[in-house]
């Protein structure tokens, strides 16, 4: 079933890809540059995008993280005789 499932997803992402290839490549034949100035448009903003992204990202202006404190062992010790409140 799952050989199934991948074969029909691996057919679907081929036919969207050329079905995507065809419509650019017939936009660019009808009018090449309004196309280009398009693709132009959308390389910049993404290249921008994309840019601010990682500029946030990068946690240059965040503060640092605490480190994590050390692990301790346990106490063994135990309290002094005395220092044990009653309650009689």
């Amino acid at each position: 079933m799952a050989k199934i499932k991948k074969q029909l997803a691996r057919k679907a992402v081929t036919t969207t890809a050329k079905h995507t290839v065809h419509g650019t490549v017939s936009k660019i034949k009808r009018d090449p540059l309004r196309t280009g100035t398009l693709l132009t448009v959308g390389l910049v903003l993404g290249g921008f995008a994309g840019w601010m992204i990682a500029r946030i990202g990068s946690g240059s202006d965040a503060p640092a993280a605490a480190p994590a404190p050390t692990p301790t062992e346990p106490s063994t010790a135990t309290a002094p005789a005395g220092s044990a409140t009653s309650t009689s």
